[in-house]
């Protein structure tokens, strides 16, 4: 590498940290989310990032809107573990306003569809994104990003077909992008006490997560 190239090169490594480090950075709230949702908040720890967007990188409107739309999640996390209930909802839907600009900014910005999937599913505030993430899933049709969370709202709105289905799918083409679909599944077949589907989805979730204790005990419990 001659000397010219190198202020560049450590440029481009640098983006490429900061990126990486965002990219865990929201791949962790997502699974905190869950967990959270599920009272195993102290089985979740940070993790590398999942299956995310690749080289695609908006510019303009869509990446303005998307950063500032992630400043405001940030507060509603802040709010929510202050036990500001009311901050926390009236942030996140700030958030989700902001995340829906950058999809109309940028109907690709496959991040801007899963953060308001995160966000909405905070909210649990379903129907507020089905049809969104639909429109993501039908020009990203293969993501994983998008098949975990409109699987998820799906399921928590009551068509428990279609979104079992989304989720079985995620769990067989893309397990280490969301290794969290086994616990979401798991979790769906125990409450419906269908033991015998949620036992592989536990055990497969406890073999990733071999610390995940209370998850252990419900396993023993599909026998």
């Amino acid at each position: 590498m001659c000397p010219q190239q190198e202020p560049a090169a450590r440029w481009s490594l640098a983006r490429g940290g900061v990126r990486s480090r965002v990219a865990a950075m929201s791949r962790w709230i997502a699974t905190a989310a869950l967990a959270w949702a599920w009272g195993l908040g102290a089985l979740i720890a940070p993790r590398a990032p999942a299956h995310a967007q690749g080289r695609y990188q908006p510019e303009g409107p869509a990446r303005r809107a998307f950063e500032a739309a992630q400043a405001v999640r940030q507060q509603a996390e802040t709010a929510s573990k202050a036990g500001d209930k009311a901050a926390a909802e009236a942030r996140y839907r700030e958030a989700l306003a902001g995340y829906r600009e950058a999809v109309e900014a940028d109907p690709d910005y496959v991040a801007a569809y899963a953060q308001a999937g995160l966000v909405a599913y905070r909210l649990e505030d379903h129907a507020a994104v089905l049809e969104l993430l639909a429109d993501g899933l039908a020009r990203r049709p293969k993501n994983p990003d998008l098949m975990f969370w409109r699987g998820q709202h799906l399921l928590r709105a009551g068509r428990v077909a279609e979104g079992v289905g989304l989720l079985e799918q995620v769990a067989a083409r893309h397990p280490d992008a969301w290794p969290e679909v086994f616990l979401a599944l798991g979790n769906h077949y125990y409450r419906a006490q269908d033991f015998r589907a949620a036992e592989p989805s536990f055990a497969e979730y406890v073999r990733r997560n071999p610390d995940a204790v209370e998850v252990r005990a419900k396993l023993g419990n599909t026998y």
